[in-house]
C-alpha cells in the first residue's frame, strides 16, 4: 500500500507538471488542502524523493547491460529496490517476534512433526475414539499455527517457492498413509485444506496490496505462485475466486493510474530551437507513462491461461492499447517515413504481445474494440504514407498491422481510393 500511495501522489504531481507546461493549469491552483494547510513543501519533498529514485535507477541502468536498450518507464519498477529493502527489514522484525511463539508449548505440540506423530499414534491405538471424537475434523486447526509461522518469511512476489518445498507440505503430504484411511477421512484433504485456509488468504493479501504489475519479476513470480496453488485448490473455490479478483483488480488499478488526458497535448518532434515544443520535463513524464503502459500490457499478458480471456482482452486491448498507448501516438507528429516507421513499430510491438484472437475475432465486441486502431492505421499512418514516395517495405509494414487487426489490406486500399 505504501508503494501504491507513493505512486499515486507522484503521478498526480507529474500530471500537474504536464498540464502547467501546456498552460491548461496555473501553478499554485491547489496549494492548500481541504484544511487550508500548505502543500508546497510536501510536494517539494516528494519531488526530491522522486528525483533521488530516478538517479538511483539511472545509475543502475548504466551498470546493467540488460537494461541498456530499455526506454525509461519500461525498466523503472524492476530497478528500484527501495521497497524490497524496507520489506526485508520488516521480515526480520516479524521473525524475531515470532521466534519464541512456541517456547512455552508442550514438546509434543511444538512442531508439525510431533503433532503428526501424536495424532497418528492416537489413531492407530484408539481408532474408534479417534473417529467418535471427530479428531480428523480438527486437523487443519491443529497444524494451522505452525503453517502460519512458516509462512512468515514467505514473499510470493520476490521469489517463487512451490508449495512442495515448504516443511509443512513435506511432513504432512503422507499424513495417514500406511494406516486404514477411508475416502471420507480428512487426512486426504489436509494439505489442500491448509493451503486454502492459510496460504490463499496471505497470497491474496500480497496480490491486493503489494503486487506491482509494472514489475516483470513480480508478475512472473505471482503467476507461478497462482498456477502452483491451482494444483491443490479448485478454481471455483471461494478463496481462489478472491485471489483471481485481487489480480484483476490490481491490473485494472494500475491501468487506471497510468491515465493522462492527452487532449491538450501535441508533441512535435522539434521546434526551431532544436528541443521539444513542450518542456523537456513534461515530455519526459508523458513518455515514461507511455512506455509504462506498453510494459503493463506486456506483463498483463503473462496472465494468459490463468485469467479469463475476455477480462484480459478488455484490459489489454480496450484500456491499455486503445486508451493509453494510442492517445500518445496521436500526439506525436508523423510527417516523414522515419516517423511513420517509428509509430508503426511501437504499435507492432504491442500487437506482438496479444493473441491473434484478441484482434481479429468476428464477434461484434472485438470488432468494436479494434476500430480505433484500424482508424489510426487507415487515416493517420495510411494518410501519411499516401503522400510520401511509395515503397514496398513501408506498405508491407502497414499491411501487416492492418491484417493483424482482422482487416483485408487490398479492400481497404481500394476503399481509400
Amino acid at each position: 500500500k505504501d508503494r501504491r500511495e507513493k505512486s499515486r501522489k507522484d503521478l498526480k504531481d507529474e500530471v500537474e507538471e504536464v498540464l502547467i507546461a501546456f498552460g491548461v493549469k496555473q501553478e499554485g491552483d491547489e496549494d492548500v488542502d481541504e484544511f487550508g494547510r500548505s502543500l508546497i513543501r510536501i510536494k517539494q519533498a516528494r519531488t526530491r524523493r522522486r528525483e533521488s529514485r530516478a538517479q538511483r535507477r539511472q545509475a543502475k541502468r548504466a551498470s546493467s547491460k540488460a537494461l541498456d536498450d530499455k526506454p525509461e518507464g519500461w525498466s523503472t519498477d524492476d530497478t528500484d529496490t527501495e521497497d524490497e529493502d524496507r520489506y526485508a527489514v520488516r521480515i526480520q522484525q516479524r521473525m524475531r517476534a515470532l521466534g519464541g511463539a512456541f517456547d512455552d508449548v508442550d514438546e509434543d505440540f511444538a512442531s508439525v512433526l510431533r503433532i503428526q506423530q501424536r495424532l497418528e499414534h492416537f489413531k492407530s491405538k484408539y481408532a474408534a475414539a479417534y473417529k467418535d471424537t471427530y479428531a480428523s475434523l480438527s486437523l487443519a486447526l491443529a497444524f494451522g499455527p505452525h503453517v502460519s509461522i512458516e509462512l512468515g518469511t514467505w514473499n510470493p512476489l520476490k521469489q517463487f517457492k512451490p508449495m512442495a518445498q515448504f516443511t509443512f507440505f513435506r511432513e504432512l503430504c503422507d499424513f495417514g498413509c500406511g494406516r486404514q484411511v477411508s475416502t471420507a477421512d480428512a487426512e486426504l484433504e489436509l494439505v489442500p485444506q491448509l493451503i486454502q485456509d492459510r496460504v490463499l488468504p496471505l497470497a491474496t493479501l500480497y496480490l491486493s496490496n503489494a503486487y506491482n504489475p509494472l514489475s516483470e519479476r513480480q508478475t512472473l513470480n505471482a503467476r507461478k505462485t497462482v498456477v502452483d496453488l491451482l494444483l491443490y485448490c479448485s478454481p471455483t473455490a471461494p478463496a481462489m475466486k478472491h485471489l483471481f479478483f485481487a489480480v484483476v483488480n490490481t491490473l485494472k488499478t494500475a491501468t487506471a493510474e497510468l491515465y493522462i488526458d492527452h487532449s491538450p497535448l501535441r508533441f512535435d518532434t522539434q521546434d526551431q530551437g532544436g528541443g521539444p515544443t513542450a518542456t523537456a520535463r513534461a515530455f519526459g513524464v508523458v513518455r515514461r507513462r507511455f512506455w509504462a503502459a506498453v510494459k503493463l500490457l506486456h506483463n498483463a499478458m503473462r496472465w494468459e491461461g490463468v485469467l479469463s480471456p475476455k477480462v484480459l482482452q478488455n484490459i489489454t486491448v480496450k484500456h491499455l492499447l486503445c486508451q493509453r498507448v494510442l492517445p500518445h501516438l496521436l500526439t506525436l507528429e508523423v510527417d516523414s517515413k522515419a516517423q511513420l516507421h517509428r509509430n508503426a513499430s511501437v504499435l507492432s510491438q504491442c500487437l506482438d504481445q496479444l493473441p491473434r484472437k484478441y484482434m481479429d475475432g468476428q464477434d461484434r465486441e472485438t470488432q468494436e474494440l479494434v476500430q480505433p486502431l484500424q482508424a489510426y492505421i487507415r487515416d493517420t499512418l495510411g494518410g501519411v504514407y499516401a503522400e510520401l514516395p511509395q515503397d514496398r517495405t513501408t506498405e508491407e509494414e502497414l499491411e501487416d498491422l492492418w491484417e493483424r487487426l482482422g482487416g483485408e489490406w487490398g479492400a481497404m486500399r481500394r476503399g481509400a481510393r
